[in-house]
């Protein structure tokens, strides 16, 4: 929640309305976005740059990049006007032919944005806590059980888009901190 002084509706309005996609003319740029953040989506082109643009402004949990550099296009063997989302999870990279509109750009994004088992921080919580309603399940993590790792990964598999799956280490302040919640529902 922000506050309801000037600067404040000045820094919100700043911040929502202008530009998130950043220009990038190099490798290493991309790169070094790819390093800080867990999901990067590049625009490769210039003819559906606006529509890009519409569709990064209303989506605030990625970082945006654009580029027109033949260099970057062969580089990361991407075709003018494809949106490429590269990831720190699963397969970590997914390619779409085109933007196309805003709402197939949320589609895909939101359907290639959310690990197939995440681990509990104040950041993932997004996943856990969810308007939309959707389900999460937690597996408290065993050290060591290659079988309970691979059971949780096949069931992780099978509902992804219907039931978001956590692992629980109970080794970070947020994972005991889920635990103690987990374990008040239980008492109750």
């Amino acid at each position: 929640n922000r506050g309801r002084e000037e600067k404040d509706l000045v820094e919100f309005l700043t911040e929502t309305l202008s530009n998130p996609s950043t220009l990038v003319n190099t490798v290493e740029e991309v790169e070094d976005a790819k390093a800080k953040n867990d999901l990067v989506v590049v625009y490769f082109g210039s003819k559906e740059l606006e529509t890009y643009i519409a569709f990064a402004i209303s989506y605030k949990f990625s970082k945006f990049l654009h580029t027109t550099n033949k260099v970057l296009l062969d580089h990361y063997k991407a075709k003018e006007g494809s949106v490429v989302l590269f990831k720190n999870f699963d397969e970590r990279r997914n390619d779409i032919p085109g933007v196309y509109s805003v709402p197939s750009m949320k589609t895909f994004l939101d359907s290639r944005s959310v690990p197939t088992v995440i681990r509990y921080t104040d950041k993932t919580s997004r996943f856990f806590w969810n308007e939309q309603g959707v389900l999460a399940l937690v597996f408290f993590y065993k050290e060591g059980n290659e079988v309970y790792n691979d059971t949780l990964l096949d069931i992780a598999n099978r509902v992804k888009g219907r039931i978001n799956v956590f692992k629980n280490h109970f080794e970070t302040d947020d994972e005991k901190k889920l635990g103690e919640i987990y374990q008040s529902l239980l008492d109750d």
